[in-house]
Formats: structure tokens, sequence, C-alpha cells
């Protein structure tokens, strides 16, 4: 209650807060299962000094189905952004086919409670996958990663995990098959390893992740 009540006066006021405030402020369960999720995807935390606090910093780019998405994610974090804070939009040229695209992205302000998921998902500047990613990962935060980072592939879903090392994609991987039940490997790509979902387990997927999916990603899990 008193999070949220630093957070109402801070939104609708707008003072700067104090570092007792800021310590104060935490991430409401929900959010950190979510959060979990995104760090899995495209999430970063940007923390510049050992002593300084952490910041999430969050972008989406390309077809109009991901700033829907961006919409969602953005908000659950909004609340740990600066008073009357909007999200930048530019766009970037496509060197590949010539297209231009949109990217959209926010950062939240740099606060004590970000440090804890800094804490877990970097080591020595390195992005892992964290080790006790087997009780942190809810079924909302697997259908924010695949919302993040899913692509249909044939009957199944490829997790694109290209950013983590081999021990991080074999936690995460060890993680689908024992605890949520889901038959899947690892595949090799050009940019680095995949994880894929087999055919025989979309239904299951389903079953825990599609009520979280919003309308426009269904697609990833063949869910329209």
């Amino acid at each position: 209650m008193l999070t949220f009540l630093i957070f109402r006066a801070y939104s609708t006021i707008g003072p700067r807060l104090k570092a007792w405030e800021r310590a104060l402020i935490e991430i409401p369960p929900l959010t950190f299962d979510i959060l979990i999720g995104l760090m899995l995807g495209d999430g970063h935390i940007q923390r510049r000094t050992t002593t300084g606090n952490s910041r999430l910093m969050y972008a989406q780019s390309g077809k109009p189905n991901k700033i829907e998405y961006f919409n969602l994610v953005f908000s659950y974090f909004s609340i740990f952004c600066t008073v009357n804070y909007t999200p930048e939009i530019r766009t970037n040229l496509n060197g590949r086919n010539g297209e231009t695209y949109l990217v959209i992205s926010f950062a939240t302000m740099q606060l004590v409670c970000f440090n804890f998921i800094h804490s877990l998902f970097y080591q020595d500047k390195t992005k892992i996958v964290p080790y006790d990613i087997f009780d942190l990962l809810k079924p909302i935060g697997l259908a924010f990663l695949i919302m993040d980072d899913g692509s249909r592939q044939n009957d199944g879903l490829h997790l694109s995990v290209y950013s983590f090392d081999t021990e991080s994609v074999d936690r995460l991987l060890k993680t689908l098959r024992d605890k949520f039940n889901l038959k899947c490997s690892i595949h090799k790509h050009d940019r680095g390893p995949r994880i894929y979902i087999w055919a025989e387990s979309m239904p299951h997927l389903r079953s825990l992740v599609g009520e979280f999916i919003i309308p426009s990603m269904s697609y990833k899990i063949g869910a329209n």
C-alpha cells in the first residue's frame, strides 16, 4: 500500500522522489513475473555503476502488432517512469530490403528494486538465464517471452534465445521440460541457438499461456 501511495503521489503531483522514497518502491508480484519473461526476451537492465541504481530498458520494432504488444508492456511499467513520460518513437532503415520500420522504447527511473533483477540476469556484464529460473519463471512470464521472441515454425514454436550462452539456454530448456512438461529441443541457427517446442506440446502450451497472449499475438501459439 505504501508503494502504491508513493506511485500515486509521484504520478499526480510530480515531485522529484527522494532516495528513501525510491528505496521503498517495490515491483508488484504480477509485474515481477512478467518482468522475468521480458528479461528472457527483449528486456535489459542498465546499471552504470556498482553503487548506482538500475533501470529497465525495453524496445519493440516492426509490425503494428508489435506496437500493440509494446503498449501492453508499457501499461505495467509506466508507473516506474518519470512524470508524464512518453515512450520514444523513431524510424530505422532496414539495410537488407530498404524498408523503414518503427522502433518504440521506454526506460524507467533508476530504482533500487531493479538492482535485484540486475543481479539475477547479469554476470560480469553479460546477460544470462538465472540459475534459479526453474523457480522464477511462471506461465505469465513464459507468455511474455513468447510474445517477445517466439515465432511459429511449422506446427511448433521457436524461442529465439540467440543472446544467451549454451549453459543459459540449457537451464531454460530444462525448465521448459521439467517444470512445464513441454517437449522441446535446441535448434542451431546462424545467429545462435533456438529452443524449439514440438508440435505435440503445442496444445499443452496453449493451456498454460493462452489466457495471457493478446489476440494479435495468438498466431504464435496456433490459437487462431
